[in-house]
């Protein structure tokens, strides 16, 4: 029996709060929801959510605060299966992300509190993963790849991160990088390119994987009825992570990341469904040729 890949996500995880309005703006200062509800979020703990809805054995390593909100995620993590063993406890409040949705408007506000307090990390366990996907922290893709471990890292690269010469270096020896229109242009607009494989997403507009060498390839988007984009992103990393984990080329997983993001959006809040890898399947099976 082939044991499920074993992955690793260093980022954040967070409560969501999440507030459908009214299309039209109330009149009187005073606006009453249509809905509200309360979920599980945050980009490290999103992703990890996604790799684990597909099989892998997903390792959060995160912080939270020593608040009655903390002990909500842990638990909720828990409950999606997460391995939380390495998500520390610190002073300070939980990261708490209100999201507002007017239709197909979409704002996000986050208090990050003690959110990206990551250090120090575990890197014995780390380097027990098949593969590590960081989010949000430069300084952890900076001390796994000088622990030799860039082969196995995924980043995922922020436009301000670009700028740091150390973290350029840093992410060359990466194994992949997964980044934004702003992320790339940052990367492409420096003396030189990054030496390895990056995957830039656009949205409605597909994403393009540029090689280190030679052209890069583009992917269309999938056409679905989108409800809410909150954390289609992080889907895309943690089904992207689970395929390359599991030895798949970069093109296949890309494609099946896309599959997975466009069908997170089709209901709210960003773990309101993490497809699985039927699912998956069947999506890209039902699109037609013009669409791959």
């Amino acid at each position: 029996m082939i044991r499920p890949a074993r992955v690793s996500v260093i980022g954040d995880a967070a409560v969501d709060y999440i507030i459908e309005l009214p299309i039209e703006p109330a009149a009187d200062e005073k606006v009453t929801p249509l809905r509200s509800r309360w979920g599980l979020g945050g980009t490290g703990a999103n992703s990890a959510f996604a790799a684990r809805s597909l099989g892998s054995e997903v390792t959060l390593h995160a912080a939270i605060g020593n608040d009655p909100n903390g002990q909500w995620v842990l638990e909720a993590l828990r409950e999606r299966g997460l391995d939380n063993s390495h998500t520390a406890v610190r002073p300070g409040r939980t990261a708490f992300a209100t999201v507002l949705l007017r239709g197909e408007a979409r704002e996000v506000i986050v208090d990050i509190g003690v959110g990206l307090d990551l250090e120090p990390l575990d890197l014995n366990q780390l380097a027990l993963a098949d593969l590590v996907y960081v989010s949000y922290s430069p300084t952890a893709i900076i001390a796994l790849v000088a622990a030799g471990q860039g082969h196995r890292v995924v980043a995922g690269v922020e436009e301000w991160m670009v700028h740091d010469e150390a973290v350029r270096h840093a992410l060359d020896h990466c194994r992949l990088l997964i980044t934004n229109e702003a992320g790339w242009d940052a990367l492409a607009g420096v003396s030189s390119r990054p030496r390895t494989t990056a995957v830039e997403t656009r949205g409605s507009r597909g994403a393009v994987i540029y090689p280190p060498d030679g052209a890069p390839s583009s992917l269309p988007a999938h056409r679905v009825e989108t409800v809410d984009a909150t954390g289609a992103g992080d889907c895309f990393a943690g089904t992207l992570c689970h395929y390359l984990a599991h030895g798949h080329p970069v093109d296949f997983s890309v494609r099946r990341a896309m599959a997975a993001a466009a069908i997170s959006t089709t209901v709210i809040g960003a773990q309101g469904w993490k497809p699985n890898s039927e699912q998956i399947d069947a999506a890209l099976e039902s699109l037609s040729a013009s669409d791959l």
